[in-house]
């Protein structure tokens, strides 16, 4: 009996020994790729971190400890556990028929059909299997069942990482000397690549700075600021560490550049610092810093010499800041401590530079009656200026050795100008003023000035022509009772001063014509040197008008003081109606101390009757007007004693506003017959008399009575008040229909005067005309 030949398969067993060694070869590059990938990386990593770093060398072993496992862990796990898992060669021929599907498994039948004896049963069959299985293994490749990019890249990229990792160690082999030997424990220091300059820049006088080796000495003032530079040579560091010899550190940015910037501000003590950064960790250049006493100004003395014609007396002032009068001579002394300092005076805003003069610093008077004295002065540094604008005084010292103040500080000096004389206008009392040939002005002016006023003069001008001055004169003035004013500070010289301007003497001719135009106004200067100040009042602007024109002016106004009259009677009718329901609501409660509920609103009776009071004083101020225009006009014949009445009483005011008491006496002395029978003018100063009545008298009362009832808590005493305010609103309602009626009986008056005019003007121009036509004839 023949046996089967040990290998029936020849071609289907080389195919397998082909795929056999592309699957070791696979695993070798795979294997050698990821050892060369970890291990180069790994080493660049040890490389970088202890050269920035600068590792400890436990950190440096451990990490050299991993460079040696990291590769036999990677051969074992990617290359020896590999290699043994390689399939069998029935195995090789699963994978080949997983490949190649649709095979039938017949490559595994063949490698496990062991080869049989010529007489054995089945042989045949067996041989068959082994046949088709070689004319398969001819159309078989092994390359399906392998990847072969995955490997190639993978030990391709650990070639180009070793190769780098090379290059790098290889471009500084003494770096990597150093590398390998720390790796393996060595301490040899690593090339310091930052270097670290400390610079303290001098600023002028401020600071001394010397320099002894590594050691920089610096002197400064207390309170300077102190400047401190670091420069980075090399490799510059993102920040910068100060350390203080208390403990305190401070971090320094760049902002990009090589050099660090910050300051010390106003040191008080003495410190010591030096720097680190980056690389640069030992102490260098350490900064030793002394604090010193700098000079100081101890004292200040302003000696003023007001100009003479203020008649301000010389002083001393020892506040910081002073305030002179403009022109004033100033003598600024200061007490150094130390007394042997020197220095300068700095004026600013001009920024002007002087010297100060060594004398000695004045003392503070013991007593009103005891000069200070000279004896034991301290030492003082000074100088002199006259005071024409603010300024700021910074004083510069030095002291013995050199050291300066590093803060000045700055002391005022304020120049108060003397500013010029300010004219109030009293009388005439509006812009534009109407006058009469024959009448008179009243000029009536309020003066304020800092110190004395010198003369007040007026001038009228044409008004056409602002250059030709018509007439002019002086005005005498009488100083104002302090107690009496109301403007500014109680130190300002105030004077009044009044005169009644005669209309005829005004202009160059006898008689002022109707129709001319002049300006009037006040000048007035004070006693500045040496040049005085000089004001102007607002300009008057005076129309001469016939008498006819003059009297329709006055029936207009009064026309519109009957309107307002008749409005201020509606409001006080409607205030005694209020006031009469507010009456009969008390009246019903008895007996009970607690106000009622829904007691009336007190405080907008009272509000209406204030404006009631208001309203009826503006009526009588326009009344009032009316009347002095009429006076001053001299329309009435028969009112020369009332118009120097007025004229008397006017003279008195000193302020602006309405002279409610001037003319509430000079009705007083009209109606006793003291001021003679005045006709046209007494009747119009009667309609004033009946306004100030119910503005200051019986609208007064009605106010204060319902402002007692408002604040009274007990309902019997609200009803009091309530019932006096009603009497006082009652009077009120009498005085303003006899009012009106006084208006009414103008109106009519003025209504027959016009009609008479005309009949007597008609009349003329028809005699006119016949004298004429006879001339004619």
């Amino acid at each position: 009996m023949s046996l089967t030949p040990l290998s029936s398969s020849p071609r289907l067993e080389a195919l397998l020994e082909r795929l056999r060694g592309a699957l070791v070869r696979q695993i070798w590059l795979h294997g050698l790729g990821s050892l060369l990938v970890v291990t180069s990386l790994w080493l660049l990593f040890m490389y970088g971190a202890d050269r920035w770093l600068h590792l400890p060398r436990a950190l440096r072993l451990f990490h050299g400890a991993l460079l040696v496992g990291l590769p036999l862990w990677i051969a074992r796990r990617h290359i020896v556990k590999p290699l043994g898992y390689i399939p069998l060669r029935s195995g090789l021929a699963r994978l080949l028929e997983r490949a190649h599907p649709g095979s039938d498994d017949l490559l595994v039948s063949a490698i496990e059909l062991a080869p049989m004896e010529s007489d054995a049963p089945g042989r045949e069959l067996v041989d068959r299997v082994h046949k088709d299985a070689e004319g398969l293994a001819r159309s078989l490749s092994p390359d399906p069942v392998l990847e072969r990019s995955g490997p190639r890249w993978r030990f391709f990229t650990g070639i180009a990482l070793a190769g780098s990792c090379t290059a790098i160690l290889a471009a500084n082999p003494v770096l990597a000397g150093i590398f390998f030997e720390r790796a393996l424990g060595g301490d040899l220091p690593w090339p310091q690549r930052t270097h670290l300059v400390l610079e303290i820049p001098a600023v002028g006088q401020r600071l001394q700075v010397e320099s002894e080796g590594e050691r920089v000495l610096v002197r400064a003032a207390r309170g300077s600021d102190v400047p401190i530079l670091v420069r980075a040579i090399g490799e510059t560091p993102d920040e910068v560490i100060l350390h203080f010899d208390s403990g305190h550190q401070k971090a320094l940015g760049s902002g990009g550049t090589d050099l660090f910037r910050t300051l010390l501000r106003s040191v008080q003590q003495d410190v010591s610092f030096y720097v680190t950064g980056g690389d640069h960790t030992d102490e260098g250049t350490s900064v030793r810093l002394s604090v010193l006493q700098p000079p100081v100004v101890a004292g200040i003395a302003w000696e003023v010499t007001p100009p003479a014609y203020s008649g301000l007396a010389k002083g001393t002032v020892f506040d910081p800041d002073v305030e002179v009068l403009q022109g004033s001579t100033v003598r600024v002394t200061i007490q150094p401590d130390p007394a042997d300092a020197t220095g300068s005076v700095r004026l600013l805003p001009e920024d002007r530079v002087l010297p100060l003069i060594a004398g000695v610093f004045p003392q503070r008077a013991q007593g009103p009656e005891q000069p200070p004295s000279e004896e034991g002065q301290p030492a003082g540094l000074s100088f002199e200026l006259l005071a024409q604008l603010s300024l700021r005084v910074s004083f510069d010292l030095l002291d013995g050795s050199g050291l300066p103040n590093p803060d000045p500080g700055l002391h005022a000096l304020t120049v108060v100008e003397d500013r010029r004389p300010e004219v109030f206008l009293l009388a005439p009392s509006h812009a534009e003023v109407d006058v009469v040939a024959g009448g008179a002005v009243p000029l009536h002016v309020r003066l304020e000035d800092d110190f004395a006023i010198a003369d007040v003069r007026w001038d009228l001008r044409n008004a056409v022509d602002p250059d030709e001055t018509l007439s002019e004169g002086i005005l005498t003035s009488r100083p104002v009772p302090r107690d009496l004013s109301s403007l500014g500070s109680a130190s300002r010289d105030r004077q009044v001063a009044r005169t009644r301007l005669e209309v005829n003497e005004l202009c160059p001719e006898d008689v002022a014509a109707a129709g001319s135009r002049w300006t009037l106004q006040v000048v007035a200067r004070d006693n500045r040197e040496p040049l005085p100040g000089s004001s102007q009042s607002a300009p008057v602007h005076l129309r001469v008008v016939t008498g006819d024109e003059y009297l329709r002016s006055v029936k207009d106004q009064l026309a519109r003081a009957g309107e307002r009259a008749g409005t201020v009677y509606e409001q006080g009718r409607s205030q005694l109606t209020f006031l009469q329901s507010v009456l009969a609501s008390l009246e019903q409660i008895t007996g009970d101390t607690s106000p009622p509920d829904g007691q009336p609103d007190f405080s907008s009776l009272l509000h209406s009757a204030k404006r009631l009071e208001g309203d009826a004083r503006a009526l009588a101020r326009d009344l009032a007007q009316v009347t002095e225009g009429l006076l001053y006009a001299r329309i009435d014949e028969r009112a020369a004693p009332l118009l120097d009445g007025l004229d008397q009483r006017l003279a008195e005011q000193t302020e602006r506003g309405f002279p409610t008491q001037a003319w509430a006496e000079l009705h007083a002395a009209h109606k006793a017959g003291e001021l003679g029978q005045a006709q046209l003018a007494g009747d119009l100063l009667e309609m004033v008399g009946l306004a100030l009545e119910v503005s200051e008298e019986h609208g007064a009362q009605a106010v204060s009575h319902l402002q007692g009832a408002r604040d009274e808590p007990k309902p019997a005493q609200v009803l009091g008040h309530v019932e006096a305010a009603l009497r006082a609103q009652v009077e009120v309602q009498a005085s303003l229909d006899r009012l009106l009626a006084k208006l009414g009986e103008w109106d009519n008056f003025q209504s027959v005067l016009t009609l008479t005019r005309d009949i007597l003007n008609h009349q003329k121009s028809l005699k006119q005309r016949t004298q004429r036509f006879a001339e004619d004839k």
